[in-house]
């Protein structure tokens, strides 16, 4: 037997609608990738974790410390599923390089990588620096494009790898470094040092600073799982930024219970500077500021000028798949279209059953009337007979 109309209908439904649907107690595991130690500048997702934002959506996630920077970090994320990091404007670098990596979210609109120096004068500026030892950390390339856009060129200036020790600019073992103004700042001002600091942003170089990305084949596979853990990790920074004390005390006491309190609570008021969530929503990222970005790597010939950025960008808004929708209305049509053929057939074939029993009824009653008019025929027929011979003898009498 074919099955009916809602049969089918109820069938597709059921079916065709488990693919989008999600397990209400399914808990994926997500791991998380810091660009560095434990402290405030990673709030948002120690947040997200311990309020639960995280586990409302069923992720289960573990956020890892790194004690190398980024070294070896985008190759981590891209190797697998379900991993997730923290970085900086490298990652437009790796990518290019090939690396299958997708940013989703900016959380520091401004980079916090600055150059620090002694206060020597009210006037000083980057030229001050001729001729002086300045520390440089590896990829700093928006302080070498500061140094560049100044007439600072590595000629000018003896260039050292940095020690990572800032107590090298304060017993002049170094004429100027590189550092973050939410940290290093603390440090150094806390000591008295007579601070000058040089921001690229002065000079019209505005970076990027923390991102969070992830790989390719999460983004292709996990759709769902990627916006799940962006809008938890997200809603993880809105509070952290809106209660900085209390994830200061989070923060002291599960992550960071090596750094003062004063010390992260400094950090984080230092990057409101940076994030501005009172006046751009946290995560937000505009492809013009990453074509600036890649106009600073272009003028060091690290990359192309004009590069496409088609598929570094995550779209967390998408516009509807217009194609998609009207695939599906069309396969629905489809099914209503064969299951009403369907049933038209069972239709018809009942019809022509009942008909043809009819016919049979019909025909069966007309072979009885019609053996019946026969037999009637014959009686009058030998009536008939008898009669007109009852004639034919009154007639000869």
């Amino acid at each position: 037997m074919f099955p009916n109309f809602k049969q089918l209908l109820s069938s597709f439904l059921c079916f065709g609608l488990i693919p989008f649907s999600n397990p209400l107690f399914a808990s994926d595991h997500i791991d998380l990738y810091l660009k560095w130690y434990h402290q405030f500048q990673f709030a948002g997702y120690y947040t997200a974790l311990e309020k639960g934002y995280y586990r409302e959506l069923g992720l289960d996630v573990s956020i890892h410390e790194s004690k190398n920077g980024i070294e070896g970090l985008h190759q981590l994320i891209s190797e697998k599923e379900a991993r997730y990091g923290v970085g900086a404007n490298e990652v437009l670098l790796q990518w290019h390089a090939g690396a299958p990596i997708v940013v989703i979210a900016v959380i520091f609109q401004h980079s916090p990588i600055v150059l620090f120096t002694k206060k020597t004068h009210p006037d000083q500026s980057v030229q001050d620096l001729v001729g002086k030892k300045i520390m440089l950390s590896p990829h700093v390339y928006e302080i070498l494009a500061l140094l560049k856009k100044e007439k600072l060129d590595p000629s000018r200036f003896r260039q050292l790898p940095h020690s990572f020790r800032f107590l090298d600019i304060v017993e002049s073992k170094v004429d100027a470094l590189d550092g973050y103004s939410t940290t290093q700042t603390y440090e150094l001002e806390k000591m008295g040092f007579p601070l000058m600091v040089f921001s690229p942003r002065t000079s019209g170089i505005d970076f990027y600073g923390d991102n969070l990305f992830t790989s390719k084949l999460e983004i292709e596979n996990n759709p769902t799982r990627v916006k799940k853990f962006r809008d938890a990790s997200l809603r993880g920074w809105d509070y952290a930024m809106k209660h900085k004390q209390e994830i200061v005390n989070l923060i002291s006491e599960k992550y960071a219970s090596s750094i003062p309190k004063d010390q992260l609570l400094f950090e984080a008021e230092q990057m409101e500077q940076l994030i501005q969530p009172s006046l751009v929503e946290i995560g937000y990222m505009y492809e013009g500021r990453w074509k600036h970005i890649n106009e600073v790597y272009a003028d060091f010939g690290m990359l192309p000028k004009n590069l496409d950025l088609s598929g570094f960008l995550y779209n967390a808004n998408p516009k509807p798949n217009y194609e998609s929708i009207f695939s599906i209305l069309i396969l629905l049509l489809c099914i209503v279209l064969v299951a009403w053929m369907i049933q038209r057939y069972r239709w018809n074939k009942r019809y022509s059953e009942t008909l043809k029993t009819e016919v049979l009824l019909r025909t069966e009653e007309l072979k009885i009337s019609n053996n019946a008019l026969n037999s009637t025929n014959l009686v009058l027929e030998s009536k008939l007979k008898e009669l007109t011979e009852a004639q034919e003898k009154l007639l000869n009498r």
